[in-house]
């Protein structure tokens, strides 16, 4: 018996499937939408969210966000709101309680950072140099098929991102890398 392939409902479905299911109940509903009674109990449980969310949008699908983007700023207006719940009245969270906070609780902030190749002072006369003996090479095998060849440098960004602190230290150690060359050969059959 071969399984049932698995359908994404729209939240309109879903909210069809609550209303029958609110004058009839789970099963019978389940029954008339040819879906599982779990879904549509699952359904009745985020109703709010469902009435709120686009008609065509397959919603709640997914897994959460591991790991949020949150900024110092988010952390100090959290905290505030948590100690004025609390009754605290003197708390400030300032900016030092909160890189303190972040120091206790092994986080970082996440930052980009780009290294750029720095070009070799005579670079342009290298790749003349280079341009002038594969043209000569060229025009002499001409005979053989062979008909043009590019050279095409790009130099490469490195970005590096830490995330989490999650030894005492990290040693970063970048080297000269050798810029990516290109060759493009082209030949002629004639």
């Amino acid at each position: 018996m071969a399984a049932e392939k698995r359908v994404a409902y729209d939240a309109e479905f879903k909210v069809k499937a609550i209303d029958y299911a609110k004058e009839h109940g789970n099963r019978p509903a389940a029954r008339a939408f040819h879906i599982n009674e779990c879904m549509v109990r699952r359904w009745r449980q985020q109703e709010d969210e469902l009435r709120l969310t686009r008609k065509t949008k397959k919603s709640f699908r997914g897994r959460k966000v591991r790991w949020p983007d949150v900024s110092t700023v988010t952390i100090r207006v959290k905290a505030k709101a948590i100690a004025n719940q609390l009754h605290i009245e003197e708390f400030k969270a300032g900016a030092s309680w909160c890189f303190r906070f972040m120091k206790r609780q092994q986080l970082s902030i996440r930052t980009w950072t780009t290294v750029c190749q720095q070009l070799p002072t005579d670079y342009k006369e290298k790749v003349a140099t280079y341009l002038l003996t594969k043209t000569s090479t060229l025009s002499m095998h001409r005979k053989c098929g062979l008909y043009s060849v590019r050279l095409v440098v790009m130099n490469l960004l490195h970005t590096y991102c830490i995330e989490s602190i999650l030894y005492r230290s990290i040693n970063l150690v970048l080297g000269h890398t050798p810029n990516l060359c290109i060759f493009s050969i082209t030949f002629k059959f004639v």
